[in-house]
């Protein structure tokens, strides 16, 4: 199950309903999924950080937009959709995005209370 903090507020509950059942995990990106694939095109380390407590809070920036929507739309050079994200243009950055998610996790953690992504361990599943 892959989930992000923007969307759910209990999951905690979710972890452990997920860790009773035995074969489940549950892979949380905070703020949100997005970030997952910021991490694909982007060195955490390269933004300030200002940039970084924006993307944790995530705020809206326009009626449509939040702050990491609009971090990926200046980034890549065609613009960022929602609703039509194109994956194909974040598949080159996977091994950047595992790297990346690696350096922000804290191992005692069940899932990022700060900025992070634990959809990198979903993937180096898939890739094995």
């Amino acid at each position: 199950m892959i989930i992000d903090t923007d969307r759910w507020n209990n999951i905690p509950s979710i972890v452990n309903l997920c860790r009773e059942e035995g074969n489940m995990y549950v892979a949380v990106s905070n703020p949100c999924f997005e970030f997952w694939l910021l991490l694909h095109i982007c060195r955490i380390s390269d933004l300030s950080s200002s940039d970084k407590e924006n993307i944790l809070s995530n705020s809206k920036v326009s009626n449509s937009k939040r702050f990491i929507d609009r971090i990926l739309g200046e980034i890549l050079e065609d613009g960022y959709n929602k609703r039509n994200p194109r994956i194909t243009r974040f598949m080159k950055g996977i091994h950047q995005a595992i790297a990346e998610s690696k350096n922000l996790n804290i191992p005692a953690e069940d899932y990022p209370s700060g900025l992070g992504s634990d959809v990198y361990k979903v993937v180096e599943t898939l890739i094995r």
